[in-house]
């Protein structure tokens, strides 16, 4: 195969995949604007009620609580928004050959609060007083700054949201739960694979409304009978995501 002809292959090959995420029709693209929306509000948070039970005499029992706030850095993030014929939504912008390209996830910002509200128990009777416990570094810190909000398609009903990587500073030494991911299987509910579903409206509806808020909302709890030392532990997890799109 000559040269020519290989890389005429690769250039109708590139050509196709782009023109894959091609609108059906698109009033913005027609007056020679690539964005049908502008993406105003992105904001989510994961709360996880976390307890941790042990009867041993001067051991900490209880629980506590991790919430993680976050946001877009920079909103008023001009997109493409459209469904792809019998497929999925598409929160897009321009891709590099022509047509359009899945957004990438955006820089995020938030805070993240530890409590811990656990109590020790009382000594054994026959071994004296229990030794203090060295008290945790709990408060309020600021996500780290590697952190990314993904906003996408997930089929023709749903959008999905998740944010990455995981979510615990390292400044802190607060006693947590298992969950430091906003997608884990394990532990947060949502789709079998932990996913955040959000609901969209009718595509007439994205095409004619000036602006759609969507939201999606999650919630699964988790009971542990040998966690560690023979410990009881459960995670509550809830999770919650506004995005907000005004129609260009």
């Amino acid at each position: 195969m000559t040269r020519v002809r290989i890389a005429t292959i690769v250039l109708l090959a590139s050509a196709l995949g782009a023109a894959a995420f091609l609108p059906a029709s698109s009033d913005a693209s027609g007056q020679g604007r690539p964005w049908t929306h502008r993406i105003t509000v992105v904001k989510g948070e994961l709360t996880d009620h976390w307890t941790l039970v042990d009867s041993r005499p001067c051991q900490l029992t209880g629980g506590g609580t991790v919430t993680v706030s976050f946001h877009f850095v920079k909103p008023n993030k001009l997109v493409q928004l459209f469904m792809l014929p019998r497929t999925r939504w598409v929160v897009a912008i321009p891709g590099p050959y022509g047509g359009f390209v899945d957004m990438k996830p955006q820089p995020g910002a938030g805070t993240i609060t530890f409590t811990d509200d656990r109590t020790q128990n009382p000594p054994d009777p026959d071994h004296g007083n229990c030794d203090p416990i060295e008290e945790s570094r709990c408060g309020t810190f600021p996500l780290p700054r590697n952190i990314k909000v993904q906003i996408s398609g997930y089929d023709r009903r749903y959008l999905k949201a998740d944010l990455f990587p995981s979510f615990k500073p390292t400044r802190a030494t607060c006693q947590t739960g298992y969950v430091d991911r906003f997608t884990d299987r394990h532990y947060t509910g949502g789709t079998p694979s932990g996913q955040l579903l959000l609901r969209m409206p009718s595509v007439r509806a994205v095409k004619q409304r000036p602006s759609i808020t969507v939201t999606g909302t999650s919630h699964k709890r988790s009971v542990f009978a040998d966690c560690e030392d023979g410990q009881i532990c459960s995670e509550d997890v809830t999770r919650n995501v506004s995005v907000t799109f005004k129609h260009i």
